[in-house]
């Protein structure tokens, strides 16, 4: 439910967008210092956060290509490979329709 809400947050214009985007920045770094530490992560949240930042959100490519990085290097479940590969994906897709439409 929460993140639902946070997602939304950044899909709308405007200040409250910019602070989630900044607040998405640290999460991810906090997440990042947790995970070079060797503790655990709980990887379906993340998974399913990576999925819906994946799923188009402006501005927030950094955040997401970190939040890959760090899931990637997990031990992933087949699953969470699924999640992880989605969102992956979006970006992907998206650049490909920006090359053709620049062509």
């Amino acid at each position: 439910m929460i993140l639902r809400g946070f997602v939304a947050t950044l899909r709308v214009g405007g200040e409250g967008r910019e602070l989630a985007k900044t607040a998405l920045n640290h999460i991810v770094g906090s997440l990042s210092v947790h995970a070079e530490d060797k503790l655990p992560v709980a990887m379906d949240g993340w998974c399913t956060l990576a999925h819906a930042l994946g799923e188009g959100l402006n501005g927030v490519a950094w955040s997401l290509r970190t939040l890959l990085f760090i899931l990637t290097a997990q031990a992933p479940t087949p699953e969470q490979w699924t999640w992880i590969g989605l969102a992956s994906a979006f970006p992907a897709a998206l650049l490909a329709k920006l090359r053709r439409a620049s062509s």
